[in-house]
């Protein structure tokens, strides 16, 4: 089997065939196996699932994405963190700032350059808008759910407010005209 050299900029033609040099880690597809020089692991098989969907992204991967395209349902931003975490140790990539799987703040994850290359390779970054846009679609149910349940809080006040009888104030208010004498205030009680 021959050792195809990788860099991100590039997608390979296909994950199962050839192993792929990662860093200074050899990654064999087909069985999901890394190999370094000190050892040789297996990868879980969310982790391969990952691997493979950051190498042929090329591109930053937005969180949502990964979550909704390895997880599925059973996902969580803890679950994702954690996989990216094991991913980065078993490619030696563990000390910080991260060489090969790159956090993008606030978007995703992007298995990075090889260092021979320049940066005018790398495809754009997808813009804010569509990002958000995307995260909406993604999460339409969810936001579905959130709307009903605000909606469901607000008729709650506003039934709250017209079932209870209104609260009525008593204040005293004394009457004195400017040039009165002393005794001849009038006190007045104001209901309102």
């Amino acid at each position: 089997m021959s050792v195809q050299e990788f860099s991100p900029g590039e997608r390979p033609a296909a994950l199962t065939g050839h192993a792929l040099r990662i860093g200074g880690v050899t990654y064999h597809p087909g069985d999901r196996r890394l190999e370094s020089e000190r050892e040789t692991l297996v990868l879980e098989p969310r982790l391969s699932d990952l691997l493979q969907r950051l190498i042929s992204a090329g591109e930053p991967v937005s969180r949502d994405d990964l979550l909704n395209e390895i997880w599925g349902y059973e996902g969580s931003d803890e679950a994702l963190t954690q996989a990216i975490s094991k991913l980065r140790r078993a490619l030696g990539d563990d000390r910080r700032p991260y060489r090969i799987i790159v956090t993008i703040p606030k978007f995703g994850y992007q298995l990075q350059m090889a260092a021979g290359e320049t940066a005018a390779h790398a495809p754009a970054r997808p813009s804010i808008l569509e990002a958000v846009r995307r995260h909406i679609a993604e999460r339409r149910e969810y936001y579905k759910g959130l709307a009903t349940g605000v909606a469901l809080m607000a008729v709650a006040a506003v039934a709250y407010k017209l079932m209870t009888p209104p609260v009525t104030v008593e204040r005293e208010m004394i009457l004195c005209p400017p040039d009165a004498l002393e005794g001849s205030c009038a006190a007045m009680l104001d209901r309102s």
